[in-house]
């Protein structure tokens, strides 16, 4: 069951005067257009975000040129909100594959190819479910995925999905190649606590990139205790930093009872 909900556009609420914070159900959203006194003049990211009884679906959207590209999806996904539910919704192992190929569905779909055939500009997207123990991404473009926790630190791992460049949907659309350009997965989440967090690149992005190398981003998120405060410092770091791309940070944390997989030996 939909327990709560957010669309959110950057053309709309661009948030240039500096950043907010906002706790939706257990899902902590900051956004920041970049700072006007430096010279930013639009928010062009977008977020959508699904909370139900045990699963979050939240897409960030980061547009350039205009935001046209990243309104049109936001409104396609509200158009499919209900079949997107019902999918969250069902609690068996094969969901996550079947709203993978809902998402594709949607994305390649005859409809949504004309729609963003006549925006303005193109948006990298970014795509993620979890429920329980378990994990889905769907990327296009260079958002960024991470999964924060001890054991995966201690092997350097931060990162889940991969920045892919030159890869978008809208006027130029990765999606209306030949053989469409995507990537996507399935993860299982390591028990104990799991900080999942997902960007858009303005916060790797800015002055002396303090956040672009992951383990300081890891350090930055868990090093606090308070995972609000963590969030809404790195933002107010852009801020203060003279950042003048978006950023859109989503974050939320799950406490995984369940046994993880290890090796046999």
């Amino acid at each position: 069951m939909l327990r709560h909900s957010l669309v959110w556009s950057g053309t709309c609420d661009p948030y240039l005067t500096g950043p907010t914070i906002e706790r939706v159900g257990h899902v902590t959203i900051a956004r920041h257009g970049g700072n006007a006194d430096r010279g930013a003049r639009k928010n062009e990211d977008g977020a959508y975000l699904l909370i139900g009884d045990d699963w979050v679906f939240v897409v960030i959207l980061d547009a350039h040129n205009t935001g046209e590209s990243s309104d049109a999806l936001l409104s396609l996904l509200t158009g499919w909100q209900e079949r997107i539910v019902e999918i969250c919704d069902q609690g068996l192992p094969t969901d996550f594959r079947e709203l993978e190929a809902t998402l594709t569905e949607l994305l390649l779909g005859k409809s949504t190819s004309d729609r963003m055939g006549q925006v303005r500009g193109e948006t990298a997207l970014l795509a993620c479910f979890q429920r329980d123990a378990h994990l889905m991404w769907f990327s296009i473009g260079d958002n960024s995925l991470y999964i924060l926790h001890p054991q995966l630190a201690r092997l350097g791992q931060y990162s889940l999905s991969v920045r892919n460049y030159f890869e978008w949907v809208g006027e130029r659309s990765s999606l209306a190649n030949e053989v469409p350009c995507y990537s996507s997965g399935v993860r299982q989440l390591r028990s104990g606590i799991n900080t999942i967090v997902l960007t858009t690149d303005g916060i790797l992005e800015f002055g002396d990139r303090p956040y672009d190398d992951p383990r300081a981003f890891n350090n930055a998120i868990l090093g606090s205790s308070d995972l609000d405060a963590a969030i809404a410092k790195m933002a107010l770091v852009a801020h203060d930093n003279g950042a003048v791309d978006s950023t859109t940070l989503l974050a939320w944390q799950v406490d995984n009872a369940a046994n993880a997989l290890w090796p046999s030996s």
